[in-house]
């Protein structure tokens, strides 16, 4: 087994916990209340925001990033 095909395993295994659901939960809670109009009162404020919900939705994507490497590499390897 690879390095990589260990993380992969790894990750997935991560995502089946309840730990990583209540990660889910928070983020997109996160997410909807940095995003909306009423989160921001300056323009520093905004360019924080910004950055933040990038984070977290990067974060969120971590599952389908995860499938798509192992795509990947079986599609390399065949």
């Amino acid at each position: 087994m690879t390095d990589e095909e260990l993380y992969c395993e790894q990750m997935r295994d991560l995502f089946l916990t309840d730990g990583w659901k209540h990660i889910v939960i928070e983020l997109e809670e996160f997410i909807e209340s940095a995003s909306g109009i009423n989160a921001v009162s300056t323009l520093e404020q905004l360019h924080f925001n910004k950055g933040a919900v990038s984070i977290a939705e990067g974060i969120l994507r971590l599952p389908a990033d995860i499938e798509m490497s192992e795509l990947e590499e079986e599609e390399f390897v065949h």
